[in-house]
């Protein structure tokens, strides 16, 4: 994988997510991911979560995006205005910013960049 800075053509929407690490903002990719860390987290010590996320990221590795991937919408959430359903898109939102920085520190890893 290159980043978007080695790139001499140009790029689709999609590849342009990917590329930039975005991914996981595809409703499928994130639901997915979503359960992984639902159904692993909430019930799993501290010096487990590392391998949960270990597992989410290899997870969000192999994955590819489809031609009727859409993009992820908290529309239904907010319909609702019930404290649930607001603590539940917080809960999504934090999900995805700690996803997207690991997943960037295991990039730059993978590629032995050592330094920012």
């Amino acid at each position: 994988m290159c980043f978007p800075t080695d790139i001499y053509e140009l790029m689709s929407f999609k590849e342009y997510m990917k590329y930039s690490c975005q991914q996981m903002y595809y409703e499928r990719i994130f639901n997915k991911l979503y359960c992984i860390y639902n159904a692993s987290v909430y019930n799993a010590s501290e010096n487990k979560t590392d391998n949960i996320w270990d597992k989410i990221i290899r997870e969000l590795s192999n994955i590819v995006i489809d031609e009727q991937d859409r993009l992820i919408s908290f529309d239904n959430l907010l319909k609702k205005s019930d404290i649930e359903m607001i603590e539940e898109i917080d809960k999504r939102i934090t999900f995805l910013i700690e996803l997207r920085g690991r997943f960037i520190i295991y990039l730059l890893k993978k590629h032995h960049f050592t330094t920012l």
